[in-house]
């Protein structure tokens, strides 16, 4: 049941009202309902004992088990104005019938009423519903008193429940008209809501009440012209007075006057919606209400996508007022203009706009809120509606363009009549600015009159084709906008990139000479193409920013942040142009030049007098069209690169940290900056991060953003002959094998960081193998545009050296080692044992190496070759070969410690064999004592081979022991 209604525990009553304080008058239905399980039975239940004012009224059962009564004023729908329209004609029903005068006491019976009670409940198969279904739904008609209470009472057992309402002559309390706002901007819809309790004719669904508004005495009155869907309805025509005399009163009439102040322009204006669907809307001055809800006696004359079927006129002036009245209680529509503010909001960024940042642009401007009901954006395609608009640089649009149309037509001689060309020949007719169409001075959109007839020609004797000046009529159909080249010169493919912009579709052009012709077909009357230019060639490079070209016009249609805000919001993107970006398509073909939310280029830095403006033809308070506008700097930054130490070694791990917002070309994603692989040929982009195929002869940094040095040498990856010897040539890796790239640290912060180790060698170009150790290590960073805007190269440096290692014995004097089987264990007092094996007479040498310049890894131990240690014994003059020889490395102590041990076991004995030794070759053994033992007194001594001390030399440290009993 309808949320309106109000109830006892099992009646309801549908005039049970408390917005109309339970009351009803004229022709308006009430709807009795019984709710009850006790009588829901389909088949079986009795009918519920129901009274008006003590007379019984007839229940019908529905399918639902609920009983439903339909009454009315007896001698109101008897009135032969709404007997057989609205009530279809008195029925008296015969003897068998269910609403026989048996079953009720009603005046009058109504059979078959689907004009007042369009959306009954079905009967059930209740046998007391008798032969009802055909003449369903059925009203019973009372005659009640004007003032007097009407009483309906649900006899239920000893407890009956009764509903009290009051029979009204005058509505007119029950009346109201309220619109949605208190003035209105030109153009804007005028929502109005009315509350009537007359209008409510049927309680079971919506009501419709079409008028004919400019007739003060609304001649025509329409009831269910249309339904609640738009559709055809039951159409029932009235006047004011038949209204009148149904008890309407005063709110019979609703009237609109569009100009009261007779200034000769209507003020306000009709049309239809999806409520209504009339031919001649504007003409007839209709407005068709519709009710909210079945039953709820409030009506709009606003569809369910929240359009109205009035408005104001687009040019209404301000200050002027328009009138609508309903129920003699008259409402003002004033118009006015609003003073719009625009608003970049710096503050929302933290006070500084970096690229890839968005930046929110806020429009406030009522004159724009044209709907109450919905938030709105602004559009292209209104012609009434001024476009916020960025420019930046120069580029080609309709303000300096020439537009051409074209269309067949017959042209004739005014002087004779006689035709001069054949008909259907083309004539091509140029377009004056001002009388054939309309340029917003910002956001240059062109407004094209549409016209029919042409009022001067010139006919080419050679082409035939008649050329039109000042054209002030003219049938537009094709549409060819010719563009004169950019700063007088010829179209320059080689050096830029060129985008055809029509209605905010990019697409890549490659014009040629001076001028340029785009042929479009006119959609309606709205036309926006530019010519947009962007890029530098790689010849300008190294000179001014001024050759960096980003010409191009963005047209922010923002949105209103809220239902009847008159607050619209939009955003603003920049991406700087860099060394990698400049030259690649992709960086402008997917811009959003027309949009919410737009994306602009930034050639160089835009700061002062060139910083990035929002510009927006505003219509004052007063009615006159004010520049208002906001500007905040885009500027570029200086790039600063930087190692993470002054000092490296080799096998340490290098960070790279490169800040600069410039890079920054994407708030949305994290950006990371590769190394371009390859085999580098001396000039180009290889081993360095940045972009390949792009020489950098002559010192020219297009293509290059950073790389990496040794000494001023490029390291990158080279073959290169070892030690100068043409004949052991070696491949040494350069910065792209060790997987660096700049990645940035959040996708808004502009910090990029890379990290790499230090090799052993490089390549330094001259086809030498070159070690680390010792050279200057470099990071270079071309940044494209500083704070000035001007290419420069920025960089760090870091020196490369080495530790000098230690070598040291565990301690200064060891054990003389033994034979155990000279000396054999006594098991017993009385026996001598064998010797026993486990007994091992060796001498440990404890070793320890001391030289970070070993400790590679990240993490993890790492090793010593063994080559680089040597042990000797010393007797004099005489020398052992090296004890210590062995394949298997020494091992790091623990990760990063860079220390080095060694356990070395001699045993009594030592050999001396000289085999494939050279005389002069130091590791030949001198000893000449024989047998070869170690003895007390004999020396023993570490060397250890330092290939790159702290000064990047070769060095020898040695440490040494004694052998004592």
């Amino acid at each position: 049941m309808p949320s309106a209604f109000a109830a006892t525990e099992n009646l309801v009553v549908s005039a049970d009202n408390n917005l109309f304080t339970k009351s009803f008058n004229g022709p308006m239905v009430i709807e009795v309902v019984v709710n009850d399980n006790d009588i829901d039975d389909l088949a079986n239940s009795a009918e519920p004992d129901v009274t008006v004012n003590g007379a019984t009224l007839k229940m019908i059962q529905a399918g639902d088990g609920n009983w439903y009564a339909y009454i009315a004023e007896s001698e109101i729908i008897s009135n032969s104005l709404v007997n057989v329209s609205l009530f279809g004609g008195l029925d008296d029903p015969h003897s068998a019938h269910a609403f026989h005068s048996d079953n009720t006491d009603a005046e009058s019976i109504y059979l078959d009423t689907d004009v007042v009670v369009r959306q009954p409940k079905e009967p059930s198969l209740n046998p007391l519903n008798a032969d009802i279904a055909d003449d369903w739904p059925v009203v019973q008609g009372f005659d009640f008193t004007v003032g007097g209470d009407v009483t309906v009472t649900y006899a239920k057992g000893g407890n009956p429940q009764s509903i009290t309402m009051e029979f009204l002559d005058d509505p007119d309390d029950f009346a109201s008209l309220s619109l949605d706002r208190s003035s209105y901007p030109p153009g804007a819809e005028i929502h109005m809501t009315i509350q009537s309790l007359a209008h409510n004719i049927d309680p079971t669904d919506e009501d419709s009440w079409t008028y004919i508004t400019a007739d003060p005495n609304n001649s025509s009155v329409i009831y269910g012209q249309f339904n609640e869907n738009g559709d055809p309805g039951v159409n029932i025509n009235f006047t004011t007075e038949h209204l009148k005399t149904l008890k309407f009163d005063d709110s019979a009439v609703l009237t609109i006057d569009t100009d009261p102040n007779n200034h000769g322009t209507p003020i306000l204006e009709f049309k239809n919606n999806d409520d209504q669907d009339h031919d001649n809307v504007a003409t007839n001055s209709q407005v068709t209400i519709l009710e909210t809800q079945p039953n709820s006696g409030i009506f709009k004359n606003t569809d369910k996508a929240d359009v109205a079927n009035i408005k104001v006129a687009n040019n209404a002036s301000r200050d002027y007022t328009g009138t609508i009245d309903f129920a003699d209680n008259p409402e003002s529509v004033p118009i006015s203009n609003y003073p719009g503010s625009l608003v970049m909001d710096i503050n929302g960024i933290g006070g500084t706009w970096n690229g890839g940042e968005e930046i929110t642009v806020t429009l406030d401007d009522g004159d724009l809120n044209l709907n109450s009901l919905v938030d709105q954006d602004i559009s292209l395609t209104d012609p009434n509606t001024k476009i916020p608009t960025v420019i930046v640089g120069s580029p080609l649009t309709l303000k300096t363009a020439t537009i051409w149309t074209s269309a067949n037509k017959t042209i004739s001689d005014n002087s004779t009549g006689t035709v001069v060309i054949s008909s259907n020949v083309t004539v091509n007719a140029r377009l004056a600015e001002g009388s054939d169409l309309i340029i917003d001075p910002f956001s240059h959109r062109a407004t094209i009159n549409p016209f029919n007839n042409t009022s001067e020609a010139v006919q080419d004797s050679t082409t035939n084709v008649v050329t039109y000046t000042n054209v002030t009529a003219f049938d537009v159909s094709n549409v060819t906008i010719s563009f004169n080249s950019f700063d007088g010169e010829n179209f320059d493919n080689a050096k830029y990139f060129y985008y055809e912009n029509t209605n905010g579709g990019l697409e890549q052009i490659w014009p040629t000479g001076d001028q340029y012709d785009v042929n479009i077909v006119a959609d309606g009357s709205i036309l926006v193409t530019d010519i947009f230019r962007f890029g530098q060639s790689a010849e300008d490079i190294q000179s001014a920013a001024t050759t960096r070209k980003a010409d191009a016009i963005y047209r922010m249609l923002l949105e209103e942040t809220g239902d009847n805000t008159a607050m619209y919001a939009g955003t603003i993107e920049y991406t700087a142009l860099n060394q990698l970006n400049v030259g690649d398509p992709t960086t402008y073909s997917g811009l959003a030049t027309i949009d919410d939310q737009i994306t602009i280029i930034v050639p160089t830095d835009l700061t002062d007098e060139d910083a990035v403006r929002v510009d927006y033809l505003d219509t004052d308070g007063q009615g006159i069209e004010t520049q208002i506008g906001d500007q905040v700097d885009a500027p570029t930054h200086s790039g600063i690169v930087s190692f993470d130490d002054s000092n490296y070694k080799v096998a340490d791990t290098v960070t790279v940290t490169l800040n600069d917002a410039d890079l920054n070309t994407n708030s949305d994603t994290t950006e990371v900056y590769t190394i371009r692989a390859g085999t580098n040929d001396g000039n180009k982009i290889y081993d360095r991060v940045g972009l390949v195929d792009i020489t950098i002869s002559n010192s020219s940094a297009y293509g290059r953003l950073l790389d990496i040095t040794f000494d001023d040498a490029a390291w990158s990856s080279y073959t290169c002959d070892l030690d100068n010897n043409v004949n052991t040539p070696a491949t040494v890796d350069g910065l792209s094998t060790t997987g660096f790239t700049l990645r940035e640290t959040n996708s808004t912060s502009g910090i990029f960081v890379g990290t790499f180790q230090i090799p052993q060698n490089y390549c330094t170009g001259d086809n030498t193998v070159s070690t680390t150790t010792g050279k200057d290590l470099e990071v270079n960073y071309v940044d494209y545009s500083d704070a000035s805007g001007e290419l420069i190269e920025v960089g760090d440096s870091a020196g490369i050296s080495a530790n000098t290692g230690s070598v040291s014995f565990g301690r200064s004097v060891y054990p003389v080692p033994f034979d155990p089987s000279q000396y054999p264990t006594q098991n017993t007092p009385h026996t001598i044992a064998s010797t026993d094996s486990s007994i091992s007479g060796d001498t440990v040498l404890h070793i320890r190496v001391n030289d970070p310049d070993y400790d590679i890894s990240g993490s993890g131990p790492d090793t010593l070759p063994a080559s680089k240690v040597t042990v000797k014994l010393v007797r004099g003059s005489q020398t052992s070969h090296n004890l210590a020889i062995s394949d298997a490395p020494i091992e790091e102590i623990s990760p990063i410690s860079g220390i080095f041990e060694l356990d070395l076991a001699l045993g009594h004995t030592f050999t001396c064999d000289n085999t494939g030794l050279a005389e002069n070759n130091p590791n030949r053994c001198t000893f000449t004592d024989t047998p070869y033992r170690i003895q007390q007194g004999d020396i023993v001594t570490v060397e250890y081979t330092d290939d790159t001390d702290a000064s990047g030399n070769l060095n020898t440290v040695t440490d040494s022991a004694t052998f004592d009993l």
